[in-house]
């Protein structure tokens, strides 16, 4: 009689899919060379908020706001919602340093973001619309003191708007 050592129960089963780890692992292998060139293909906004920075530092503020634009462009097109809300911030007060008139154009850019933004960004570029129509309002409220309300003031102009329609919209807007 020969006495033999009993088989593991599942020694059938690793030899039979032996055969099928190679495949296996490389299909694994193959997925994650995939998904780390798509997570390193991002952009990497650190760097380029170090830039931003770098060139604000050195007094550059219409090369700052460019590659801040640049930045916005970009995670727009990542759908990176934290990315455009920063870059945001950042376009709106580095474009009231280089221009007087960058208020307006300022609020009518919100507005059209606004447009196309889910919340919470929306709610966030609200808010950011409400105060800077409040500190424009603030900053060239001199210009208003002598204004008469106009009934039913459907004009789309802010500098034309009275100081009980700007503070109607920023009730409004928060």
């Amino acid at each position: 009689l020969l006495i033999t050592q009993p088989e593991h129960p599942f020694s059938a089963l690793c030899h039979i899919n032996r055969p099928n780890m190679i495949p296996q692992k490389l299909i694994l292998a193959t997925a994650l060379l995939f998904l780390s060139a798509c997570c390193f293909s991002q952009t990497n906004y650190d760097k380029d908020w170090k830039t931003v920075s770098h060139l604000y530092d050195k007094g550059r503020t219409k090369s700052a706001l460019e590659k801040v634009i640049d930045i916005y462009n970009q995670a727009l097109k990542e759908h990176n919602d934290v990315q455009q809300i920063k870059a945001s911030i950042y376009r709106l007060e580095y474009s009231e340093q280089i221009s007087d008139t960058a208020v307006i154009s300022n609020y009518y850019m919100l507005g059209k973001m606004i447009l196309n933004a889910n919340a919470p960004s929306k709610n966030i570029l609200l808010s950011l619309k409400a105060e800077l129509l409040l500190t424009y309002s603030y900053n060239y409220r001199w210009r208003r003191y002598n204004a008469t309300n106009i009934e039913n003031d459907s004009s789309d102009d802010i500098t034309e708007w009275s100081q009980d329609k700007i503070t109607s919209e920023v009730g409004t807007l928060y």
